[in-house]
């Protein structure tokens, strides 16, 4: 191990370093400027009230959280945990605005510095700290280190659970293949912190799979579309972070227990060794689990009754439309004919719509109340005389309600 960190350090090549991180140079101006990302050092531990804000920091709509706790470095200049905030809005760095940040190392350092912004070829801080068994897992072989976990218990009032994050390491691209360090999101003790795409690990590299958030599965090589470079341009960076390469806004969601405790753990780790740090910046308010807003939803079922009458050669239909929604439904409701089978008119239409040129006919009520049937009559002309069956077979009929008032 010791010679692993010496070599990772010292590389045998000289185009492993960069000049900047072997030359000792006078500082300027420059190296004063306010960084694009200010990050504020957590110094909470588990039980104390401050901690319980970091984690409400997160917290959007329809989430009570609960039994807060933090695995990682809260040591006076080695802190792993922060809260951070982008002048910028997150427009030319991470993509957000302000949220948490989770490290290897220290969490002050994915801040950087006008005008390069990425102008150290290898940060990193060795926490001494152990991994964590969970990361292990999407990453075996291989052991994680440095591990710091935020976990806490949370009561949704919805059945999905929502949030935004970003990923980002000093790992990039130098250690793609071989270094593979590694954040998870367990929810109710399952990883949903995956994108869908290459897997690596697979002979012949299998598409649309699902895999972890780590180095060796989200680069310039395997699902590049989620990766964002911030090596290329040197000497100024295009992303204003230290970390020399991040994924784009990822988005997890999950199915949680409704109005019952789930629990949830992100962890971000070092893989192989405690050298080059990686972290998660994770969005404020983004953590979100509330339920859906009420919505009316008409829907138009099959004929409550169809009869024929030899004397008018008319067929004549009752349908019932009722609202599945969870929210009663107002305005002037049309019954639209989308298709009709061939030959077919509907007879009692009172009028053609201006925009979809469908027949309608107008709904005896200005309200759809939950789950109340609403009945229509319709009257169809039918010279071909058409099977009634085949009225409701392969989309030969096609209606729909729609609320002229929205």
């Amino acid at each position: 191990m010791l010679t692993g960190w010496l070599r990772r350090l010292f590389p045998k090549s000289p185009k492993a370093v960069s000049l900047r991180r072997c030359n000792p140079r006078l500082e300027t101006l420059e190296d004063r400027a306010v960084p694009a990302i200010t990050v504020t050092p957590n110094t909470a531990t588990t039980g104390s009230p401050g901690l319980i804000a970091f984690a409400q920091s997160l917290v959007g709509k329809g989430v009570t959280i609960s039994n807060v706790t933090l695995t990682g470095s809260t040591a006076a200049g080695k802190e792993s945990a922060g809260t951070f905030t982008s002048t910028n809005g997150g427009s030319n760095d991470v993509g957000f605005g302000s949220g948490i940040v989770l490290s290897s190392g220290k969490a002050v350092d994915v801040m950087g510095k006008a005008p390069n912004w990425n102008n150290a070829s290898g940060t990193t801080t060795s926490l001494s700290l152990p991994g964590d068994t969970d990361l292990d897992a999407l990453i075996a072989p291989t052991q994680s280190h440095d591990a710091t976990i935020l976990e806490f218990d949370f009561i949704p009032s919805g059945n999905t659970l929502k949030f935004d994050y970003v990923f980002s390491s000093e790992e990039y691209l130098e250690y793609v293949g071989s270094i593979n360090d590694v954040f998870g999101l367990f929810l109710n003790g399952k990883n949903i912190a995956t994108v869908q795409g290459d897997d690596p690990t697979t002979p012949a590299v299998e598409t649309n799979a699902t895999v972890a958030v780590a180095i060796n599965n989200i680069n310039t090589t395997f699902n590049k579309q989620f990766y964002h470079d911030n090596t290329t341009g040197k000497p100024v960076a295009p992303y204003e972070t230290e970390m020399d390469g991040l994924t784009v806004v990822l988005h997890a969601t999950g199915t949680v227990n409704k109005g019952q405790v789930n629990h949830i753990k992100f962890a971000v780790a070092d893989a192989s060794d405690t050298i080059l740090d990686s972290n998660v910046f994770i969005k404020a308010g983004s953590f979100t689990a509330a339920a859906p807003p009420a919505k009316a939803e008409p829907v138009l079922f099959k004929p409550y009754r169809f009869i024929y009458r030899p004397a008018t050669g008319l067929y004549y239909g009752i349908f019932n439309v009722i609202n599945i929604g969870n929210k009663a439904a107002t305005g002037t409701f049309h019954l639209e004919f989308a298709k009709t089978p061939k030959g077919v008119k509907v007879a009692n239409a009172q009028g053609i719509d201006s925009d979809s040129h469908n027949p309608f006919i107008t709904l005896p009520t200005h309200t759809l109340p939950v789950k109340k049937a609403v009945r229509v009559g319709v009257v169809f002309r039918n010279p071909l005389r058409v099977p009634i069956s085949t009225f409701f077979r392969s989309n030969n009929l096609v209606m729909q309600v729609v609320n002229t008032d929205t």
